[in-house]
């Protein structure tokens, strides 16, 4: 449903408020952010299609039938060397602006790219571009591999819609509290474009190791309270999730390591070790949900902070964690 609505708005904007597509860009952008709101996937992909030029070549396919295909190969190939989209995903995003015409102009076929590269072309849009627009790219390619918030925006947009169509005013999906009171403390303003920690090698890691500490906390403690020994890479590897992915792989991840030291708790309690400390579970927790905030993962987002000045306060915040579970518990005995 988002990319029928976003087709509708894009052809409203187009032929009913007469607005020019491929040189108004600024003002038909707006008008869309408008008009589809929730649609950030679309308007985030026709702002790339925008930057690295594949708009002017459908421009041009317009303008001119005598070389049609030629352009529009010209614009697919932009897709897929500057934005990185698949053949297949590059050419859907080049018919839906052709569909505006509603059948008036042919769809391009997978059949009718020219694999012959155009090097002349391509390469002079390349060096006009700058470090800001391969953000932008890489942003769009990341939030269509993350699905799972958009599908959600998708059935809350369906659910407007047929509320429309039987004639009555649709009203905002209710959303529960605590679902805004968790998106208001852990979510970031850099969000988009953060991959799901499960997508990549290093929040594997990450998982795996922590993993690793967990069982061993657990199954060490018959001989000794073992609760200190892993806070310190347990708090570093929040703090890193916290840089590199999004706040629901993030809170996720706090969870699993909560979950650690609860076991090993419930487990010294159950063989009769009572004089195993367990103040330190509060303390724990206490870092694990401030850690989860979204002002610290917009702090320390890689475009405000390098990565040696990230890394040096998370090893910092992280010892100064452990030292003060350590202390705690030394003093309770």
């Amino acid at each position: 449903m988002g990319e029928e609505s976003f087709h509708k708005a894009l052809f409203h904007i187009m032929w009913k408020m007469e607005i020019d597509i491929f040189s108004e860009k600024e003002k038909t952008l707006a008008l869309l952010s408008d008009i589809v709101p929730k649609c950030k996937k679309q308007r985030m992909r026709i702002k790339a299609m925008y930057e690295c030029g594949a708009m002017d070549f459908i421009e041009k396919a317009v303008a001119d039938s005598g070389n049609y295909k030629k352009n529009l190969n010209k614009a697919v190939k932009l897709l897929k060397t500057k934005i990185g989209l698949s053949e297949e995903k590059a050419v859907a995003a080049v018919n839906g602006i052709i569909a505006l015409w509603q059948g008036d102009l042919p769809k391009l076929e997978l059949s009718d790219i020219n694999k012959a590269s155009d090097s002349g072309d391509i390469n002079n849009t390349k060096e006009n571009k700058d470090g800001d627009e391969e953000m932008i790219f890489l942003q769009d390619t990341a939030v269509e591999e993350n699905t799972d918030t958009q599908e959600e925006e998708q059935g809350q947009e369906q659910e407007a819609e047929q509320t429309e169509e039987q004639g009555g005013e649709a009203s905002a999906p209710h959303e529960p509290i605590l679902g805004k009171i968790i998106d208001f403390w852990c979510k970031s303003d850099f969000e988009d474009g953060r991959p799901l920690m499960v997508a990549c090698p290093i929040g594997w890691f990450l998982i795996l190791v922590s993993c690793v500490l967990g069982a061993f906390m657990v199954y060490d403690i018959p001989i000794g309270d073992k609760f200190v020994v892993p806070t310190f890479p347990f708090m570093f590897s929040v703090l890193t999730s916290k840089r590199l992915y999004r706040y629901g792989s993030t809170g996720r991840f706090s969870l699993l390591i909560g979950a650690f030291y609860i076991t090993a708790m419930l487990r010294a309690l159950w063989i009769g070790h009572r004089d195993v400390s367990f103040v330190c579970i509060p303390i724990v927790i206490a870092a694990l949900i401030v850690f989860n905030s979204g002002r610290i993962g917009s702090w320390f987002d890689e475009s405000k902070r390098s990565s040696f000045t990230a890394y040096f306060v998370y090893i910092f915040l992280s010892a100064a964690i452990t030292v003060g579970v350590f202390a705690v518990q030394n003093m309770t005995f």
